[in-house]
Order: structure tokens, then sequence, then C-alpha cells
């Protein structure tokens, strides 16, 4: 909730077992916090499991962001422990003392058998963008319709056991019926399935394994059915 109430994406969230040393080190804070309370130790031994969990986070913002400061934040007044391990820009450059520091390594070795330059002009990421993938959308209500919108620069097509045809059409999105799964699935280089949650589960066990190698599988299912008790 922290990050998703600023529109903060998230590509990963891994859990792993908490190291001894942390597991000790939240075990004195906790001490400390509740070393005024008289039943501290008690209330203390009931609220620490014996084995605890961190969650490693990867999200899609630079750490300086306004709003990533303000999730860290929030985060931090939920959680005992929170750090940032890293922040990484995308698409960097050298810049700065280490971009001179090269440059002049490149002027030392004039006139020696050449490597190349050291710095590079390009990465190999830089041509990704420019490739037009072919996309599949297993579901296409409100919010597949959105997302064909929004991936308009590559090849996207659909399929739903409703008659999307119409919808697709506008959208310059190709539709296929439920029962051409098969064709629908061929070449494909992304499939993303955006069915309500509800109808996850069936639509899973639907689909063609062996169809499904060497492609991504995106699950972006939206939570508008609820499930009925």
């Amino acid at each position: 909730a922290c990050f998703s109430l600023r529109d903060i994406d998230m590509s990963k969230i891994e859990s792993r077992p908490m190291s001894a040393a942390l597991l000790n080190y939240l075990r004195f804070k906790n001490a400390v916090t509740y070393s005024k309370q008289a039943t501290s130790s008690q209330k203390y031994g009931k609220d620490l499991p014996r084995f605890r969990y961190l969650f490693y986070l990867d999200i899609l913002s630079s750490e300086l962001d306004e709003g990533v400061q303000n999730a860290l934040h929030h985060l931090r007044e939920q959680s005992d422990y929170c750090r940032v391990l890293g922040s990484y820009p995308a698409k960097s450059r050298l810049v700065g003392p280490v971009a001179e520091a090269v440059e002049a390594l490149n002027v030392a070795n004039a006139g020696k058998p050449s490597t190349g330059d050291l710095r590079l002009k390009k990465l190999p990421s830089d041509e990704d963008e420019a490739r037009q993938l072919k996309i599949g959308l297993i579901g296409y209500g409100k919010f597949g319709n959105y997302l064909s919108q929004q991936l308009s620069q590559h090849n996207v097509r659909c399929i739903d056991i409703l008659d999307k045809s119409k919808e697709a059409e506008e959208n310059n999105v190709e539709y296929y019926p439920n029962f051409d799964m098969t064709n629908f699935l061929q070449g494909l280089d992304v499939v993303i399935i955006t069915v309500p949650m509800i109808e996850l589960e069936e639509t899973l066990e639907s689909l063609p394994v062996d169809k499904l190698r060497n492609k991504l599988v995106v699950e972006v299912c939206p939570l508008n059915v609820y499930p009925k008790t």
C-alpha cells in the first residue's frame, strides 16, 4: 500500500529468512522501546517469534523522487526495519570524475594498439525501444482495452469469451474468438492475462502449456469482481 498509493511500480518482491544478527538487533531495539513498561520482557517474548522473514523489493523509481521518499517514510512507520540497498539509474552514462578518469585513460592509451573506447556510446537496451513486440491480451474488458491503447506502438492482439471484435477494431487490435487460442498464441513474445481475478484459475487451466514456452507471461488481473461467500 505504501507504494501503490503513490503509483510506484514494483518489479520484484522476494522473502528471505532473517539473519540471526538482525533478529538480535530487533530484539534489542524492542527491549529498549518497551523498557519503561513493567511487562516489557514478557510482551516482547510473545510478540517476537523465533523465526522472521525479510522482504526484498525492487521498485521502478529513483530513491530521490519525492513520492519514493514519502513511501519509504510510510513504510518505516509500519515496519520494524527498513533499509535501502541501492538506487540504480536506468540507461545511465558515466559522468563527473568517473567519466573524466575514463577519458584520461583513453588519452593515455593513445598510440597503443586500439582496444576501443572504454566508454560506451550506447547500451544494448537502447535498441529495445525500437523493437516492436507481439503482445497478446487474454481478456479484453475495460482494463485490457486500456492496456492495448498504452501498448499501441506494438503489435497487439486480444482474445475473449465475448465478442470484442468491435472494441478491438477501434484500437487497431486483432481479435480472436475464445475457441481459437492456439492460433492466438502463435508467434507471441508476451502474453498478458487481464481477466478478472475471480476467473484467473479457470483461465490458467484452459491455457495450452506447450504453446507458452519461450513467452513472457504476465498476470495483471483486476480485482473488480469479488468472490461470493
